[in-house]
């Protein structure tokens, strides 16, 4: 996944900081995502499902 550009969050930094720490949070944003587990202090592994017309994949990355 190729990511760039820059989004502004209009809430404090240590809330925006928090969500993204948090598993429960990052689940409801990604869409398809099933779900995600912290497997280290800086790693999360997460399942995904994608439905691309025909094709339906689930993935999992870490």
């Amino acid at each position: 996944m190729e990511m760039s550009g820059e989004r502004r969050i209009p809430a404090p930094r240590q809330q925006v900081w928090e969500a993204l720490n948090d598993p429960e949070a990052l689940r409801t944003a990604i869409p398809g995502c099933e779900s995600v587990e912290r497997v280290g202090e800086d790693q999360f592994q997460a399942r995904v499902a994608v439905k691309l017309g025909p094709m339906a994949a689930n993935l999992a990355a870490r």
